[in-house]
């Protein structure tokens, strides 16, 4: 290889770079933290029964998010260590499976209601000026 193709190699080098640092800002950008559906993954839990993970990531709210079952297992256990989420042995088809459930007493501030208002604040009376 002459001096003349490696130097038009080198040239390119940039370019590569700099696409490779805009794909991966694209991809980051899509990039779901368990901090950002941990309020999503509450208000799917319910208070009396006990949900296997898969079955949670069917859940309405959690069903075109594109999540795996690391993540959410990931979010249902610091939810357990919070007091949150109460999580124990279940059986499923004769298999003993994981199985989570919601406290009833606990409720997380600014979870998403799948059947009723989205803010806590729509039941307040305004006060009249």
């Amino acid at each position: 290889m002459d001096e003349l193709q490696l130097m038009n190699v080198l040239q390119l080098i940039p370019l590569a770079l700099g696409l490779g640092g805009l794909f991966l800002v694209m991809r980051l950008g899509d990039l779901r933290l368990p901090a950002d559906i941990r309020r999503y993954v509450l208000a799917c839990l319910s208070e009396t029964e006990p949900l296997p993970a898969t079955r949670i990531l069917g859940q309405p709210l959690l069903a075109g998010q594109g999540l795996d079952v690391g993540t959410l297992t990931a979010v249902l256990d610091g939810l357990c260590r919070e007091g949150a989420v109460v999580r124990w042995r279940g059986e499923h088809d004769r298999a003993q499976i994981i199985v989570y459930r919601r406290v009833a007493r606990h409720r997380f501030q600014g979870a998403p209601q799948a059947d009723g208002p989205t803010s806590s604040t729509s039941a307040i009376p305004r006060a009249r000026l």
